[in-house]
């Protein structure tokens, strides 16, 4: 059993690695050009903070190990809000971006009901992976470019005037080299977590379900955390708030819809005792939270509830366990 716990936490150490590298190589190449910081927040930082569940999860799914694979994205899900957003609030309150009332918030809410909905026959079939991940996740980023074409991203803050893209411009083959091998650590720390939490999972007579909805994606959820915090700190809100929002769409959308499109997803319809509900709730209460604040403002004491509510669910998984 150790063997598989080192498994684990070497698997997750190249996963964060390759994570850090994705993000951090995305986002100057996003910004280079210009691009809104809810824009990038939830698109680009989202969708590299996602990677880790996508190669999991396609990683699981290949190896007959569903459970891992659907439960890594429904604990990840649960954590970005419950988790992610209530840390964040609680080291600074932030200020929440309209706009994401208007648009991203409703698309994930969307999203969760369609995957629930899709998820009661008991499978995931691969045209519905396809309507999830083409319809569904290339809908979302061609309407969130439209809606915001154009930002002051690239604006001096001394002088307000358009600073060139040239010298960004020359870094774009070198970010373009380390987001590939980012994505190259997250192929193979994944792997290596797939093959530890199996492990462990077996040997403790827990569930593939259980490993992936705790270990697994609180594990893949880290990059996240560091991500909303670290803005959370430098009062970078758009970008804290947008990539955890924008990552559970990628999560439902993208992880699931790919994955699905490549081999079908078995659900085991006991997560709708549940996994399912506490799902569905995480993107339910993200309305009352920003809406109820005449100033959108996420505050420490909502925070302080999202990470007691986020210790309630991972005591009841265990105990289901």
């Amino acid at each position: 059993m150790a063997l598989d716990f080192l498994f684990v936490v070497i698997g997750l150490t190249v996963l964060l690695t390759g994570a850090r590298l994705v993000v951090r190589s995305a986002l100057l190449i996003a910004t280079s050009f210009g691009m809104s910081r809810v824009l990038v927040g939830s698109t680009i930082v989202a969708f590299g903070t996602s990677a880790p569940e996508l190669v999991i999860s396609m990683t699981a799914s290949l190896g007959d190990s569903d459970g891992l694979g659907v439960g890594n994205v429904i604990g990840s899900n649960v954590a970005n809000v419950a988790l992610v957003l209530g840390m964040a609030a609680v080291v600074s309150p932030m200020v929440v971006d309209r706009r994401l009332l208007r648009w991203e918030i409703p698309v994930l809410f969307a999203a969760t009901v369609t995957v629930l909905l899709a998820g009661t026959d008991g499978e995931l079939a691969r045209w519905e992976g396809l309507m999830l991940f083409v319809v569904g996740l290339g809908g979302f980023v061609i309407v969130s470019f439209l809606l915001a074409p154009e930002s002051p991203v690239l604006i001096s803050e001394e002088d307000k005037t358009p600073k060139t893209l040239s010298p960004y411009l020359d870094k774009t083959l070198t970010n373009g080299c380390l987001l590939i091998v980012g994505l190259a650590c997250l192929a193979l720390g994944a792997a290596v977590v797939v093959q530890g939490a199996t492990g462990v999972a077996e040997r403790l007579g827990l569930s593939d379900l259980a490993i992936g909805v705790t270990v697994v994606a609180v594990g893949t959820s880290l990059p996240e955390i560091a991500t909303t915090v670290i803005a959370a700190l430098r009062r970078e809100h758009e970008i804290a708030i947008a990539s955890a929002v924008g990552s559970n769409i990628f999560n439902l959308l993208g992880v699931l819809g790919l994955t699905a499109l490549v081999a079908p997803l078995n659900f085991d319809q006991s997560l709708y005792q549940f996994e399912m509900i506490a799902l569905g709730l995480s993107s339910l209460v993200l309305f009352p939270i920003v809406a109820l604040h005449t100033r959108s403002l996420v505050d420490r004491r909502e925070g302080l509830l999202l990470l007691s509510a986020y210790v309630i669910f991972l005591g009841l998984i265990l105990d289901r366990a």
